[in-house]
């Protein structure tokens, strides 16, 4: 049986041992077996832009600057190894893919503990098929607000 370290995050309710979502039943005990963390798409850098709310004309956009890489636990841009955000996939509520100009928007509305934050990532006209392969994986491993789980057995 491995330790944990400040870096793995629950299971259950994503966030990280210390501050466990409400309600999630992992909360009590620490998390004997924790599956490692796979990648299951990553993209990026060029040709791929992200600002934390909804794109606009005046919106500042990081542009051709950060890696995105979702996992099973979570969502995280990256720049020369170093971890700019993070959202654990159990904090995600919503995922919407819109047009944008000539590009299309990956746009996750997460909660983080305290209020709904926003983040988009801009495709570029020749990475439309990246931006709804990502909406596809997300949509495919994060359960939407409200639903029940169906039982076991």
């Amino acid at each position: 049986m491995r330790s944990m370290s400040e870096h793995d995050l629950c299971p259950r309710c994503g966030g990280h041992p210390a501050a466990h979502a409400p309600g999630c039943a992992a909360a009590p005990r620490e998390m004997a077996a924790v599956e490692a963390e796979q990648t299951l798409l990553a993209f990026g850098p060029l040709g791929y832009e992200h600002c934390f709310g909804r794109p606009g004309l005046f919106v500042w956009m990081q542009k051709n600057n950060t890696e995105f890489v979702l996992t099973n636990r979570r969502v995280c841009g990256m720049r020369r190894g170093t971890v700019l955000f993070e959202i654990p996939l159990g904090w995600i509520g919503n995922l919407q893919v819109f047009p944008f100009m000539l590009g299309r928007v990956l746009w996750v509305q997460y909660w983080d503990g305290s209020a709904w934050k926003e983040l988009s990532i801009l495709g570029a006209a020749l990475c439309h098929a990246q931006i709804d392969r990502a909406h596809e994986v997300l949509r495919g491993v994060i359960r939407p607000a409200g639903v029940v789980p169906p039982p076991a057995g």
